[in-house]
């Protein structure tokens, strides 16, 4: 299990039209709602590649959320 600060927060938020949530991330861990933590890339300030993709296949961020959750590209696809 990593540290606090080896990890990240996202935070579902709603959507304007009341569809499903989103994932974003949450850098200060101040945004409202139900959160996931998911591993830091060290040399940037976001969510490991490999720690997303294997947190979207697995489904460990709709049981973290406990629902469905639509996950940017970007935070997927992050460079790292």
């Amino acid at each position: 299990m990593a540290s606090k600060p080896e990890l990240v927060r996202l935070a579902a938020v709603a959507t304007a039209r009341g569809g499903r949530p989103t994932a974003a991330l949450d850098r200060t861990g101040m945004m409202s709602g139900r959160g996931a933590y998911v591993c830091l890339d060290a040399r940037q300030d976001a969510p490991s590649r490999d720690c997303m993709r294997l947190a979207t296949r697995a489904g460990v961020l709709q049981r973290a959320f406990r629902g469905p959750v639509d996950v940017p590209a970007e935070l997927v696809e992050s460079e790292s």
